[in-house]
Formats: C-alpha cells, structure tokens, sequence
C-alpha cells in the first residue's frame, strides 16, 4: 500500500514517470527499508553463498508481497480470515529462512514463491520446497 501511495504521489508531482517502473523502484527500497527495521534473519552461508542468495531472496520477496498485498485485500472483502492466516504464516515462514543454500535451492529448483500465496498453487510449489528440503 505504502508504495502505491508513494507512487501515486510521484505521478501527480511528475505526469511523465511510468507508474509501473517508479512502483518498482518503491517496492524494493520498502522492502530493504523492511528488512532492516524488522531484521529478516541474517543469511548463514559461505560469503560467495550469502551474497548470492541475498539477491535471489530479495527478488522472490518482492514478488511475494505484491502478491500478498493483492490477495489480503481480496480476501478481506471475501472475510476469509483463515486464508489470511495461512498466507501470514507462509510469510513468517519465508522471512525467517536464514540458510543461504535454501534459497539458492529455491532459485536452482525455478521454485516461485509468490506461488504460495495463491490457494490453487500453493499445493505444487509446496510439494517442490519439501521435495528440495527447504520446508
């Protein structure tokens, strides 16, 4: 929501910046805002290992709370709190993955997170993860 708002500010100061490009550029810097205030979990990893799965995470992360954000506000109107809970814990669960060879797992696998969030999805991408050892 947050990047939306500073989206549609920037738009209305500036007529001509792409609305999609400048919401990319707030949905990252939100989220390294994010991460260093709530302090995902630090990456345990060899050096080379750490810096890559920053990356991968970081990405994956991205995608999973634009889905997030779209999903809650769907099923806000539809009050299916249940389906808000599970998807928050996904989100728990993701955030607190500190191995650095998971998520270079989660990258080498083509596993897509933001999956997860999607009930008809979630199932598969769940099963993959399993599969690979990283839930």
């Amino acid at each position: 929501k947050k990047a939306h708002e500073m989206t549609r500010e920037m738009k209305e100061r500036y007529p001509e910046v792409d609305y999609q490009t400048q919401f990319g550029l707030y949905v990252s810097y939100l989220f390294e805002e994010e991460k260093e205030e709530e302090g995902m979990k630090e990456l345990k990893g060899t050096p080379k290992q750490i810096a890559w799965a920053e990356k991968i995470r970081e990405e994956q992360m991205e995608a999973v709370y634009r889905f997030q954000e779209r999903w809650i506000a769907k099923l806000e109107k539809e009050n299916n709190q249940e389906e808000i809970d599970k998807i928050n814990d996904i989100i728990i669960k993701l955030e607190n993955l500190d191995e650095a060879s998971k998520w270079i797992d989660i990258n080498q696998g083509m596993i897509t997170l933001h999956f997860l969030i999607n009930p008809k999805r979630r199932e598969d991408t769940l099963k993959s993860m399993k599969i690979r050892g990283i839930f």
